[in-house]
């Protein structure tokens, strides 16, 4: 059995081999502790869309590139380029038709991860065509992780992760530009 010490997943002989065809920018992303499970079940369910997606990242023209969405061809996944600065207080996102693969260009932020079973106050009803919803607190209640991204960094979160992105990592706010791949969900 293998132990992957950074997140405490077991994975079995035959997981941990496939575990070592996922890409390692996959693999060092940062996610849940429930994510590294569902990454494996995701990849291996649609690896070229996966593979694709990880092309698209690996372009050279990322701090250039038009900002808005723009198709993966040959796949269901798409892009969003985002400009932003980052912000000091906001309401957790969900989604549950796509994953999102977040790459940080240039810039940084910290994105607030929770399971989405714990949080419990809507803020804004869940919208089919947009694939978008928004939830809050408690937080006494919540499983709160935080994940700081520094350029370069990719963060993935999955329908379950309830997030909090474009978060400033201090007091300060940032401007930062990152690339969202939303891939399609596969096993539900």
């Amino acid at each position: 059995i293998l132990i992957l010490a950074t997140m405490g997943i077991l994975l079995s002989t035959s997981c941990s081999d496939n575990w070592a065809r996922i890409p390692e920018m996959y693999r060092n992303a940062e996610m849940s502790p429930e994510g590294k499970e569902a990454l494996l079940r995701e990849y291996n369910a649609e690896k070229a869309t996966w593979d694709a997606a990880l092309a698209f990242i690996g372009r050279s023209d990322l701090d250039t590139l038009k900002a808005g969405k723009h198709e993966i061809p040959g796949t269901e996944a798409f892009v969003n380029v985002i400009d932003y600065t980052t912000r000091l207080e906001g309401d957790f996102e969900y989604h549950r038709q796509y994953i999102d693969v977040q790459y940080i260009v240039s810039g940084g932020e910290k994105c607030i991860v929770s399971p989405l079973t714990d949080l419990t106050v809507n803020v804004e009803d869940y919208k089919e065509s947009e694939d978008y919803g928004m939830m809050n607190g408690p937080a006494e209640r919540a499983r709160i992780q935080e994940i700081v991204l520094n350029q370069g960094m990719v963060g993935i979160y999955f329908p379950f992760d309830a997030h909090k992105p474009n978060m400033a990592v201090g007091e300060t706010p940032e401007k930062s530009r990152k690339i969202v791949v939303k891939i399609p969900v596969a096993q539900r």
